[in-house]
């Protein structure tokens, strides 16, 4: 856990480094980290995981580390292609739920200054299953819409700004109850939006490969 490096943005660690130079600035880091710790398992030893959390995510995964970071495992988690003669019944399951993932797809846009095209694709998941919402293929998507509606189930995306944008363009639907995880990210001093790779990479400590996979919209 580098707290050093969620005290001391990179500015302040650069101006620190041309003082100190590398291996003094390296050693600094290594001493104040433990230090820092020791205080807290002695007077605050409950925010310790919490402090971890906020370090884990204001540190970014490079590439190198990246590699060697065990793969992050989905092959125990089923995926629903959802028809019309099961669009209820995914819906009513979905609104048991006390929170949910989700994210849209539309087809790709190539021309500049072309709109975005509609969403062809809703995913909705739950900590067992992945729902697939194939718009284009749905006769009626009313459930699905009042499932997007829905207050009492909480929905948690990351960089879903645009999809709930879209979503209301759309459809006419306004999404209620959304964590964008940007905006926790940005409270705890993450300046950047960061995606699901370095979300996963950083929390989790696991790599998650996304397959690019040819979808017919």
């Amino acid at each position: 856990m580098e707290i050093f490096d969620y005290l001391f943005d990179t500015r302040k660690s650069n101006i620190l480094e041309g003082v100190l130079g590398r291996t003094h600035l390296d050693n600094l880091k290594s001493v104040l980290n433990v230090h820092i710790l020791e205080y807290i398992q002695s007077n605050k030893p409950e925010s310790l995981k919490y402090i971890k959390l906020i370090c884990d995510l204001n540190n970014q995964v490079y590439d190198e580390e990246f590699t060697k970071l065990p793969k992050y495992d989905t092959s125990n988690k089923e995926v629903v292609i959802v028809r019309d003669n099961s669009l209820v019944n995914a819906c009513k399951l979905l609104k048991r739920q006390r929170f949910v993932g989700y994210d849209t797809e539309s087809k790709p846009v190539f021309k500049k200054g072309q709109p975005p095209n509609r969403i062809a694709l809703i995913q909705i998941a739950t900590c067992e299953k992945c729902f697939l919402f194939q718009i284009g293929q749905l006769n009626n998507i009313s459930p699905l819409l009042q499932l997007l509606k829905c207050d009492d189930i909480r929905k948690i995306g990351v960089g879903i700004k645009h999809d709930n944008t879209q979503i209301f363009q759309n459809f006419g639907c306004k999404i209620s109850n959304v964590v964008e995880l940007n905006e926790i990210f940005q409270e705890v001093g993450n300046k950047n939006t960061i995606g699901s790779k370095q979300l996963v990479a950083r929390v989790l400590k696991k790599k998650l490969r996304e397959k690019t996979q040819n979808l017919h919209f």
